[in-house]
């Protein structure tokens, strides 16, 4: 244990500042949404919000404060999915790029202990702070809004802890996805990867065009693997007869379905092929 922590350590103090991206990221909206307020109270005199002149409810005021808190972390759940992909590559083959792989990988330690960190930081860490920076940022939200209108903090925090399953479950496909790649192609390793992908797809189309077959697209697929989906329309709820809490009680039901179980699937076979394809290829 004390060897894994080192490990995890030692790959914090080599790409922190590529994981940091998300609290950067989040740190610049601060700073315009500050300035945009600030820019409203001069030219207002105080602090307005903007309602299209209409009369909004309670019922409509939470499932505002749903949706947004919901889009503002699929907002950071993107960065962080970006974030991941800059450093699969960059935990994989870093050293190969500064050819000190055979020195780093000389150490008394299995191959399964330093890549093992390497994967937990990348996708634990990545979700960890995007996860911890998604719950400040719907506290504030909820914040902001109390001072226009009635609305309950439980509403973002739902949204916050049903995002953030989605965000981990994508987070998971992508970075696994391209922690094979690194593994498979030390140079470009993130162009050769959706190289591979866009391959598949033109394989698929000139199939289905030149054979009359029926292939689902690879890309609509993948949209499906990485979307994070929810339905918030208050019209669209009322004509179902459906209330907020319907709407979340639905949305935890759809965490534990045959779709999930693929990503979990995925992500795993994409981990061990990561795994099996770094130890066997040849060292610098």
């Amino acid at each position: 244990m004390k060897q894994f922590r080192a490990l995890i350590r030692k790959e914090w103090q080599t790409h922190r500042g590529t994981i940091l991206i998300p609290l950067w990221f989040t740190g610049a909206v601060y700073v315009i949404g500050i300035l945009g307020l600030m820019i409203n109270f001069i030219r207002e005199g105080r602090l307005t919000i903007v309602t299209g002149g209409m009369k909004v409810s309670a019922m409509e005021a939470s499932v505002g404060l749903y949706g947004v808190s919901f889009a503002m972390l699929m907002m950071l759940g993107m960065v962080s999915i970006i974030t991941a992909i800059i450093l699969a590559d960059g935990m994989i083959n870093g050293a190969f790029k500064r050819k000190c792989e055979i020195l780093h990988l000389s150490q008394p330690v299995s191959m399964l202990k330093v890549l093992g960190a390497k994967y937990a930081l990348l996708v634990l860490g990545t979700f960890a702070l995007s996860a911890a920076l998604s719950l400040v940022n719907s506290f504030v939200l909820s914040g902001l809004l109390n001072i226009w209108m009635p609305v309950h903090t439980y509403y973002a925090m739902v949204a916050w802890a049903q995002g953030s399953v989605g965000m981990l479950l994508s987070l998971l496909v992508v970075a696994s996805y391209y922690w094979l790649s690194a593994a498979l192609f030390k140079r470009k390793s993130f162009f050769m990867g959706t190289l591979v992908i866009l391959g598949i797809e033109i394989a698929i189309a000139v199939l289905n065009y030149t054979g009359k077959l029926g292939i689902p697209s690879l890309m609509d697929y993948i949209a499906k693997l990485i979307g994070i989906q929810v339905h918030i329309e208050p019209h669209g709820m009322n004509a179902l007869g459906l209330n907020l809490d319907d709407l979340i009680a639905l949305q935890w039901k759809s965490v534990i379905s045959w779709l999930t179980l693929q990503k979990l699937v995925l992500s795993a076979v994409f981990v061990a092929g990561g795994y099996w394809f770094y130890s066997r290829r040849e060292l610098t």
